[in-house]
């Protein structure tokens, strides 16, 4: 296969997995659920990343706004202010955090773990590279924080709340 359809084929499948990529999360959460061995302790440990994770994406959420909610990539512009200026990517470095908090949180197997961190590098590694051919020659914007353009985040906010409640009943019924 060519290098060409190969950028291709990863082109396609970065779009495809950014609009599914609620679901694809939703269904590595499930798997590790399934396979956890939480405990309270392991659960409450693991909150600071979790704190940390969200409050990136809130803060990147901030100057990006609802354009990051979207089903489809669709960048205006190329923003670099705040969490934009130290990170090229922060929604996923936060969504980095979280994955890690979870993981930890939930202790799943050695094998679960690999390949939900596999799968989520392979995911937002085809996704950020998508995003970064449509935002090739976009114009910088030093964008300002507004909270209400992070209120989107509620969304993840319940996520992650979800997440971390599931894994506190689960440590409490089965151990």
């Amino acid at each position: 296969m060519e290098a060409d359809q190969v950028s291709s084929r990863l082109a396609a499948l970065g779009r495809r997995l950014y609009r599914r990529r609620g679901w694809v999360g939703a269904a590595g959460y499930a798997v590790v659920l399934f396979f956890s061995a939480a405990s309270v302790r392991s659960v409450l440990l693991s909150l600071p990343l979790a704190v940390v994770g969200m409050a990136l994406r809130v803060w990147a959420a901030a100057y990006i706004g609802p354009i990051a909610r979207g089903r489809e990539i669709a960048v205006d512009r190329r923003v670099v202010g705040g969490a934009y200026h130290w990170f090229r990517h922060p929604l996923y470095v936060g969504n980095t955090f979280l994955v890690v908090a979870v993981l930890l949180a939930l202790r799943p197997p050695a094998w679960v773990t690999v390949l939900v961190l596999v799968g989520y590098v392979f995911e937002y590694w085809t996704i950020a590279r998508e995003e970064e051919r449509a935002l090739a020659g976009r114009q910088p914007l030093e964008a300002a924080f507004s909270l209400c353009q992070a209120a989107a985040e509620w969304h993840t906010l319940a996520a992650v709340a979800a997440a971390y409640a599931l894994g506190l009943l689960k440590a409490a019924l089965w151990t």
